[in-house]
């Protein structure tokens, strides 16, 4: 199946996200300065918070807060590469000075990889994304007296309201470079260079929307396999 999701209990390799981090640190170390190609099935906030119809309210299990609509993806990338050198190759290619320069920001490296960044302690996977392989209904969250409620809604109801960047203007590109970030707490599954693991950590909240989306999920192994 990919994504992180073997196609077999005895495939699905599960850990933990720091397991996860040193993973990506251990890897670095075998294969140097390498990219590392992955695809991962990700659990994370809508990029709206405007749906008619529905107050916001504060969700526990996700770090942004006031949000109600959720998504579950899967998404190809590679980690790893050098984002700059990328930008300005792609310049040249345009006919274009390689003078591209990443503007400082205020994430912190993680010791020992460049997969990672931190920012008010919240680590994030930095990635060139190749591909959005699929995206799942859309979960909306609902307060009921304390109590979530989880419900799956229309694609087309949220996608009006959902932001778009383009990442060429700021490269001074006609076909830009994207670069994003997953932050570690929304992955639930995540295939590395040709191995399946399932995050064994994952947030509870995040979990149940992974199942409301209809989502594949891994088949239960109650031994876990060793990495």
């Amino acid at each position: 199946m990919a994504f992180g999701i073997a196609k077999d209990a005895q495939g699905q390799h599960r850990i933990t996200q720091q397991e996860l981090v040193d993973l990506t640190k251990q890897l670095q170390v075998q294969r140097g300065s390498g990219t590392n190609f992955f695809s991962v099935t990700q659990v994370t906030r809508e990029n709206t918070n405007k749906v008619p119809g529905f107050n916001p309210f504060v969700l526990t299990g996700l770090k942004h807060g006031k949000s109600y609509i959720a998504k579950v993806s899967q998404v190809n990338g590679m980690y790893g590469h050098d984002y700059e050198k990328e930008v300005n190759k792609q310049r040249e290619l345009e006919g274009k000075v390689a003078d591209f320069v990443v503007k400082p920001t205020n994430y912190e490296p993680v010791e020992g990889t460049n997969a990672f960044i931190m920012l008010n302690g919240q680590m994030y996977l930095r990635y060139s994304p190749r591909s959005v392989a699929r995206s799942f209904k859309p979960v909306l969250l609902k307060n009921t007296g304390g109590d979530t409620d989880f419900e799956v809604v229309d694609k087309q109801q949220v996608a009006q309201y959902i932001k778009r960047v383009e990442p060429g203007a700021y490269q001074g590109l006609e076909k830009g470079k994207e670069i994003r970030k997953i932050s570690l707490a929304s992955i639930a599954a995540i295939n590395i260079n040709g191995k399946d693991y399932v995050i064994t950590d994952i947030d509870p909240m995040r979990k149940a929307i992974w199942q409301t989306s209809g989502a594949p999920m891994p088949e239960e192994n109650p031994e876990p396999n060793p990495q």
